[in-house]
């Protein structure tokens, strides 16, 4: 998949992204729920979710927009809290697997 930098602007930088790198960033935003004892119905506080995420080198960053659709498209998590995201009891196996 050909995914672009900052803004997705096609006259900078083009990037080559595999799906097991996205994998990994999706199964790496599911480790913060999980080292922070987060289980399936719990909201993760959103400020402790951007601290760790923004503590990940540039190019991981880049790719958290598209891991992040994913996890809601495919019911693992549930946006709409104010406090921050909701972790659903699919995302907790898939987590845990």
């Amino acid at each position: 998949m050909k995914c672009y930098g900052p803004g997705k602007d096609p006259t900078l930088r083009e990037e080559t992204i595999t799906m097991d790198e996205r994998e990994q960033v999706l199964r790496d935003i599911l480790q913060i729920f999980k080292s922070n004892g987060v289980k399936a119905g719990d909201v993760m506080d959103k400020k402790q979710m951007m601290d760790e995420i923004k503590s990940w080198p540039q190019e991981r960053k880049l790719m958290v927009r598209d891991a992040w659709h994913m996890l809601v498209g495919n019911g693992l998590i549930q946006e709409g809290d104010p406090a921050g995201p909701r972790l659903t009891p699919r995302g907790e196996q898939f987590m845990n697997s």
